[in-house]
């Protein structure tokens, strides 16, 4: 039910966002998870209509094109994908959706992903909930001094 309820959202979303691509993205991802061929059908010509559009238009930010990127990545146009990251990372080098969105287009394209991963993590630490990025492990907890440890009865 998760994912039937992911999809009801993000697709809301992208109506009421009809000019984001990040809207689209987030669409076509909850359409995979919940198996949901024809929203995922949709949300491909959708997506690719409005990236269609930011082509004509220019993109705003780096942001969209750093979105536009994982949507192609996911869509296996790695070729696509890469040319839009690049663009964004150029735009802003410290942008760490610019350098994941890299890394998404690079493993579509079956390339190595590990730097532009580490270059987005070192521009950018990556947390919970930021734009579907990548989350690190959660640190191990730090015991503290006497917890754990029994001291001899006297």
């Amino acid at each position: 039910q998760g994912a039937a309820h992911a999809l009801k959202a993000s697709t809301q979303w992208a109506k009421t966002r009809p000019q984001s691509i990040a809207a689209q993205f987030a669409q076509l991802r909850a359409a995979t998870h919940a198996n949901a061929t024809q929203a995922l059908e949709t949300g491909t010509q959708e997506a690719l209509a409005r990236i269609a559009m930011s082509d004509i238009n220019g993109f705003a930010s780096k942001t969209e094109l750093a979105n536009s990127a994982r949507v192609m990545a996911f869509l296996q146009e790695s070729e696509k994908a890469e040319a839009r990251a690049q663009q964004a990372i150029e735009r802003d080098p410290s942008s760490g959706d610019a350098w994941v969105a890299m890394a998404e287009a690079l493993a579509s394209g079956q390339k190595d992903y590990t730097q532009a991963l580490e270059t987005a993590s070192k521009v950018a630490p990556l947390t919970l909930g930021l734009s579907g990025q990548l989350i690190e492990p959660a640190p191990e907890p730090v015991e503290e001094e006497g917890e754990g440890t029994e001291t001899a009865p006297e």
